[in-house]
Formats: structure tokens, C-alpha cells, sequence
């Protein structure tokens, strides 16, 4: 079984955020966000969300 995930290029997630109130969630580990991250974007672990 695949699953069907919607594919967005970064132009479009920069719309969606600027004009839709959209959240950018960045699932990467707190070190890796620290090492750089879109302005917007919340971290939360994928491990806390599992």
C-alpha cells in the first residue's frame, strides 16, 4: 500500500502560508531545525507526534 501525499513546491508553501493562514510544521529532529529553518515553520519532532 503507498501513501498519497499532495506534492507542493516551496513557492507554493510560501503562498499557502502567506495567504491561506497556513502552518508549517517541521517534523526534524530539534537539532536540525536549530541548524536552519523557514522563518514560519513550528518544530515538532516526528518522534512526539508518533
Amino acid at each position: 500500500m503507498t501513501s498519497a501525499r499532495p506534492k507542493v513546491d516551496g513557492h507554493e508553501v510560501r503562498r499557502m502560508v502567506l495567504e491561506e493562514d497556513a502552518v508549517l510544521l517541521d517534523v526534524r529532529t530539534e537539532a536540525e531545525f536549530e541548524s536552519g529553518h523557514a522563518r514560519s515553520a513550528i518544530n515538532i519532532p516526528l518522534q512526539e507526534l508518533a
